[in-house]
């Protein structure tokens, strides 16, 4: 399926070349032979490899192929809750993490001119509670780029904090 994807993207990109149709065809036809069961089992074992790595989004991806395939498969519908309420974990701490680092960020100036070392001393304690919220979210999706942005964003602002203490 992915690779269907990629051969529909270049042939988009690529009109006048016969080979990403030709492709498409072809595993169209293989995704056509093979049966419902084969299809539904290939998608569940590679969502729960996607699951066991805690890379949710793609996980969910291929927990959704299999649903359309059965929408009866209690695991499927069990697994896909389960990710939307990690899902949902992960965006509550994210949100809770920015919304303390926008109210620390509104100070970092001041914090890092101050000659006042209890503030700038607060100002990286605020900084840590900020970094352990999204560390918390990490452990519950270590795949998730955006909170690995974050954290390093972060980390920079705190080792900048350090430097002018």
């Amino acid at each position: 399926e992915t690779a269907l994807k990629y051969y529909k993207y270049a042939m988009y990109w690529e009109m006048s070349s016969s080979l990403p149709a030709n492709k498409i065809a072809e595993l169209e036809s293989k995704i056509k032979r093979e049966s419902i069961d084969a299809r539904l089992n290939r998608y569940i074992q590679i969502a729960e490899r996607y699951f066991a790595a805690q890379d949710y989004p793609n996980a969910s991806d291929y927990y959704k192929m299999a649903y359309k395939l059965d929408d009866a498969n209690v695991n499927v519908r069990s697994r896909l809750s389960e990710i939307d309420t990690i899902s949902l974990q992960v965006a509550n701490l994210l949100n809770r993490g920015d919304e303390l680092c926008t109210e620390v960020n509104a100070n970092y100036e001041q914090c890092i001119l101050s000659p006042n070392r209890l503030g700038i001393a607060q100002c990286g304690t605020r900084y840590q509670e900020v970094l352990d919220i999204y560390n918390q979210a990490l452990v519950l999706s270590k795949n998730n780029e955006d909170t690995l942005k974050k954290i390093a964003n972060v980390k920079r602002r705190i080792k900048s904090i350090n430097e002018n203490n």
